[in-house]
């Protein structure tokens, strides 16, 4: 026979004064336990504390930061190295954490101050990045929570400055190692061009256009000096013919002077040849050869009146002559020898060019690499500087750590209230499951439910002394089943308790 459900309150109420008992007893005896076992959990106070990420106080313009590692990132870095296992025993050992764990191992001891231990990151809106971070410790009194987390707070700023400091020393001294690499390269790369240019002297691609020049001047002064060659041999052959005439071919040695003025008629050909006709020593040398050639007439005048005068004059012409000759000749192959290896230089151009040119440019790339990295060397120096006067992004508490004045676990309110609701459900649990297997009728809706026919009247209930009875030993049947239900979670909490499990869970949980 299938029950008949509740339709309406009024059944819902006749429900619970039917099973009152077995819904107020449980939840009575599950509030008050959940009440007395939450009342001796042991307490744990939070401790929070604010840090600023501080943005570098120079001029990014002016100097660069070596460390370009994102905050988040480093943070990541400095939260591993703080909460090393190392580290964590340090804190514990000085401040006598977890006494009270005198059978649990030292690595969950340590792990179990990691989990006490939280980092959120505080996003700054405004710069679009990381503002700051909290740091929060969760400890068995408040005075060790704020110590703890003051602590910590303190080896989070100590450890940004110096993996700071470590990233801008290293990046340094690498930077000064390959400094100092691109150096020697550079060094040997200036030796080979010095060594090339003292090699091939005359013959490199930016001495071309001087090499032109002059080999253009030289063709010029050969050019002058044969024509000069030419007009000489003329004389020559003139005078020789000449002498012909006055039958004399003796040689007459000249005056002292006549020597020195062909000496400085050589040298003022050769002046001409290498220097302006306004140049000085042109100008002197023309005017020394005019004073000896005024001398050498006035000679010659006083030669004249005396006996053989005239063939005289024209031998030491003739002597002259052949002197400028010689003189010119040997002028003339000196120039064809300086145009011949000017020719030859100006002819091996192409391939000494070449080997410069890829010579050249290993040289350039060196010293381009080498002033980069002496520029980066600066800049890095720099910034060493300013990580060592703490001029860098550095961590800045805002918020001291703070002095918790309640306890943070476990939620009291939050605890007994759950305890209450659990109570209730479990209570009414039991009601409905009571009501449920009980097959009597207790009012008219169940009668015309269960009985398809017209009810003619209803007679109120005769209580008798076995009914009394029987009531009496139903209501002592659910007190004790429910007290015995209350006692039961009671010594399940108890015992959970006794483990060290149900702080853990509440813990956790609220």
């Amino acid at each position: 026979m299938q029950r008949r459900p509740p339709s309406d309150i009024t059944d819902f109420w006749s429900i619970f004064l039917r099973r009152r008992w077995w819904v107020l007893i449980p939840a009575f005896c599950i509030s008050f336990a959940v009440l007395i076992v939450s009342s001796r959990l042991p307490k744990v106070y939070k401790s929070e504390t604010l840090i600023l990420v501080d943005p570098q106080k120079l001029p990014s313009e002016y100097v660069r930061a070596t460390v370009s590692a994102d905050v988040t990132d480093r943070l990541q870095t400095i939260s591993q190295e703080i909460l090393s296992r190392t580290r964590l025993q340090k804190i514990i050992d000085q401040f006598g954490l977890y006494k009270d764990k005198k059978n649990v191992a030292q690595e969950d001891i340590v792990d179990m101050m990691r989990k006490d231990i939280t980092l959120d990151i505080v996003t700054d809106r405004g710069r679009g990045g990381v503002g700051g971070f909290k740091i929060a410790y969760i400890g068995a009194t408040p005075t060790l929570a704020q110590q703890v987390t003051r602590q910590i707070a303190s080896l989070f700023i100590e450890e940004n400055l110096k993996v700071r400091e470590q990233q801008a020393e290293g990046t340094d001294e690498f930077i000064e190692s390959e400094l100092e690499k691109a150096r020697q390269t550079l060094q040997a790369q200036e030796k080979k061009v010095k060594e090339f240019k003292g090699r091939y002297m005359g013959s490199l691609p930016e001495q071309q256009q001087a090499n032109l020049q002059v080999l253009g001047q030289y063709q010029t002064m050969l050019q002058t000096n044969s024509d000069a060659i030419s007009r000489t041999e003329q004389q020559k052959t003139y005078l020789e013919s000449l002498l012909e005439t006055f039958g004399s071919k003796q040689p007459v040695v000249p005056k002292a002077n006549f020597p020195e003025l062909e000496m400085r008629r050589n040298e003022l050909l050769a002046a001409e040849q290498k220097y302006l006709p306004t140049h000085p020593d042109v100008i002197r040398l023309r005017a020394q050869v005019k004073a000896l050639e005024a001398q050498a007439k006035a000679q010659t005048a006083t030669d004249k009146t005396s006996p053989g005068g005239e063939p005289q004059q024209l031998h030491f012409q003739l002597t002259a002559i052949h002197q400028e000759i010689k003189d010119r000749n040997r002028r003339q192959k000196e120039l064809e020898d300086k145009i011949r290896s000017l020719q030859g230089k100006v002819e091996s151009l192409p391939a000494v060019e070449a080997q410069f040119s890829e010579l050249n440019r290993d040289y350039m790339i060196s010293k381009t690499n080498y002033e980069s990295l002496l520029q980066k060397k600066n800049s890095s120096a720099m910034a060493a500087e300013m990580e060592h006067r703490a001029k860098g992004e550095q961590f800045r508490i805002l918020d001291p750590a703070s002095f918790p004045q309640k306890p943070a676990k476990p939620n009291l309110p939050l605890v007994n209230g759950m305890g209450i609701v659990g109570g209730l459900a479990i209570g009414v649990g039991l009601g409905f499951l009571q009501e449920f297997r009980d097959r009597s009728l207790h009012s008219e809706k169940d009668v015309t439910h269960y009985i398809p026919s017209t009810l003619l009247g209803c007679m109120p209930m005769i209580e008798t002394t076995g009914s009394l009875a029987a009531a009496k030993r139903k209501t002592r049947q659910v007190l004790m089943f429910g007290s015995s239900a209350g006692v039961l979670v009671v010594i399940m909490l108890v015992f959970l308790y006794s483990r060290g499990k149900l702080r853990l869970d509440l813990t956790g949980w609220f």
